[in-house]
């Protein structure tokens, strides 16, 4: 019976972890598909030579100031 029981609470366990993964997922691709994305596209088609990435500076200040607001 403890068996069993130990069985049981494990399985339910695992699937709760695996629900919780699943929602973890879900917000990272939301996020990366409403912000991230588009930035990360950004930099990749507006490149910058290392230790001259003034306008990628720039421009990742700028997100931030708005992250930093939307806090408030």
């Amino acid at each position: 019976m403890r068996k069993l029981l130990l069985t049981l609470t494990l399985a339910f366990a695992a699937q709760g972890v695996s629900a919780i993964e699943g929602l973890r997922d879900n917000i990272i691709a939301r996020d990366y598909r409403q912000h991230l994305g588009a930035l990360f596209e950004h930099f990749q088609r507006n490149s910058e030579s290392s230790h001259m990435e003034f306008e990628t500076a720039k421009r990742l200040a700028t997100v931030i100031a708005r992250l930093e607001l939307l806090k408030k």
